[in-house]
Parts: C-alpha cells; structure tokens; sequence
C-alpha cells in the first residue's frame, strides 16, 4: 500500500463526500466494540463510487484498528422450493391463545413491513417468481463478470469501428454482455430481499425497499471487476446497502437519523407491536 494512499485514509476525511465527523464517530464505536456492522460503514460511504479497490482500502484500514465487520454477504433463501413450506418453530404450532396472539403479531409486522394486503401478496408472488432463478457458482459469476467486461469493451470501440463485418462482431460480443449482466442481476435478487429486510420500519414500503436496492444491486454488475478477488454477492451487498440508505434519507429528510440511530428506532417499533398484541 502506498504512504500517499495510508496518508489519505489516515485523514479526516478519507474519501471525497465522507462526512468527517460521521467517520471519525463510526471508528469511535468500531474501536470500542471492536466491530462494526457492514450497514454502518455502507452509510458513512453513501456517497462513495464503491469500486474494489475502495472497499479493499475501507477493510484494511478497519482491520488495522482491530475492527471487523459484520454482515458482509447476507444471502439467505428467502424463497422456499415450490411445494414445499418452510418448517415452523415448534412454539408456533402450538394450540391456544399464545399460538393465535403470535401469528396476529406476525401479521402486524407483516403489514407494517410490506403495506396492505395486495402489496403483501404482490412481494409473495415476487418471491415466488426470483426463487425460481438458480444461485449461481463462483466459476459462473467469474465467466459472466467477464463477459459482461468484454461486452463493455466491445461497445465502447464501435463508434470507431467502420468495417461491417468486425461491427457485427463486436455487436454480438456487446449482446452476449447485456444477457451475462441480466442472468447475473436475475441470480442474486434475492440478495437484495435479504438485505431489504434488515431496513424495514424506517419510513419506506418493503417493495420501495426492494426496488432501491435492485438499482444498487444493477450499479454493482455494471462496476463489478472479477479480478480483484471479491465475490459477487460480498461486492455487491455493499452497493446494496448504499443504495438503501440513500433511498431512505430521500424518503425522510425531514429527519436524518445516523444509521445505528435507525437500528435502534426500527427495534422499539418491533417491541411496541409486542408489547400491544
């Protein structure tokens, strides 16, 4: 690492559009807890182009202080396979008055995360619709990550490309990109469900939520660069994230609440459901 890159990280602000108190602040509570949660750290960068060699900096930096992050690469199944239910906790199959307050509470925090009725049917038909799509391999990420690099460089030559024949090369290279980045967004919808679901209670609907972070999730294949060593779900969690925190301090500017601030709002709204049920 270079001393003018240990210098610019070592600043009080080491990133163009860093808020410098907000950083100083966030490796404050890093050293004291000696962890921060990757969902802290996507805030404090909502401003950042988030490319590899950012991220790798952030991570060597928080590493340097002896803090580690958390919540990197969240990818849950969100999408049970067709025909089969997810298994439920033994409490929840019990009889009785315990049983029906339980899945009346279910069912508020249900409609406070996703909206009314037909909104929480559309996110189930979504679901159902994105877990049809297989995870994909690290080989394939790779091959598809380099491919849609090919079909960027091809498209940036053919301005300057006369001869018909090396055009219509070039444009089946640029085509065969547009399918490997839409098989790469389409594969990891459902990390965006995930992580959507960790911002619920903070001002917006859930399918707001998931649409923010499939922009961020599209603005991380666009940027993506297989060879720094990443993978995609890890590389693209960040994008994610980002794109959710900035979506969410557009919905609520009235008040800008620090992200840890927010964590800890979504938390006593949770309890408040409980605690009326």
């Amino acid at each position: 690492m270079s001393s003018s890159s240990e210098a610019t990280r070592s600043s009080a602000t080491p990133y163009e559009g860093v808020d410098a108190d907000e950083w100083q602040q966030m490796l404050a509570r890093g050293s004291a807890a000696g962890t921060l949660h990757a969902e802290e750290i996507a805030h404090v960068l909502r401003r950042v182009e988030l490319t590899g060699d950012v991220l790798a900096e952030v991570q060597q930096h928080l590493s340097a202080k002896g803090i580690t992050i958390e919540g990197e690469d969240e990818l849950q199944d969100v999408t049970p396979p067709e025909g089969v239910d997810r298994p439920e906790p033994a409490e929840e199959k019990a009889d009785g008055v315990l049983a029906r307050r339980r899945r009346r509470r279910a069912a508020r925090l249900n409609a406070e995360r996703t909206g009314d009725g037909n909104t929480s049917d559309t996110v189930r038909m979504y679901l159902k619709e994105i877990g049809r799509v297989d995870l994909l391999t690290v080989d394939e990420e790779r091959s598809l990550a380099s491919d849609i690099a090919a079909g960027n460089a091809a498209a940036e030559q053919l301005d300057s490309v006369t001869d018909a024949m090396e055009r219509r090369q070039l444009q089946r290279v640029v085509h065969d990109g547009q399918l490997a980045k839409g098989e790469l967004i389409q594969a990891n919808l459902r990390l965006v469900v995930s992580i959507a679901k960790r911002y619920s209670g903070r001002g917006m609907q859930f399918l707001d939520l998931i649409q923010e972070g499939n922009l961020g999730l599209m603005r991380a294949v666009d940027k993506f660069d297989h060879t720094k060593g990443f993978k995609f779900s890890t590389y693209a969690t960040w994008w994610i994230r980002q794109a959710l925190t900035r979506g969410i301090a557009n919905t609520n500017r009235t008040i800008r609440l620090p992200v840890h601030a927010g964590d800890n709002l979504a938390r006593v709204q949770k309890a408040r459901v409980r605690l009326e049920t």
